[in-house]
């Protein structure tokens, strides 16, 4: 009878420790995996904030043009006036 007991209680420890080796497997799966998704995540945020840094830049950039831009067509109206002036000016000295 011991013999048979002593037969069961090995198969028995020999299953649970099978279980115990194939749950160990899968936390350890299930953990690595977890790990490159966290890899990934760190990844994404930083290129996230490297384009939100460009995008900054460029509205910057933007803001800057425009306002050049404006400047530029400021000083047109002025040359343009200028030029009306000088026109009428030869207009009159031809008369």
């Amino acid at each position: 009878m011991k013999v048979i007991l002593g037969v069961l209680a090995k198969e028995l420890v020999g299953r649970h420790l099978h279980k115990l080796a194939q749950v160990l497997g899968e936390s350890l799966h299930i953990t690595s995996e977890y790990l490159a998704q966290e890899t990934k995540v760190i990844s994404a945020v930083s290129r996230v904030e490297s384009l939100e840094a460009k995008n900054s830049k460029l509205k910057k950039d933007l803001i800057d043009t425009m306002g050049e831009a404006n400047a530029m067509k400021e000083k047109l109206k002025v040359m343009g006036g200028d030029l009306r002036a000088e026109r009428q000016l030869l207009v009159k000295k031809d008369e």
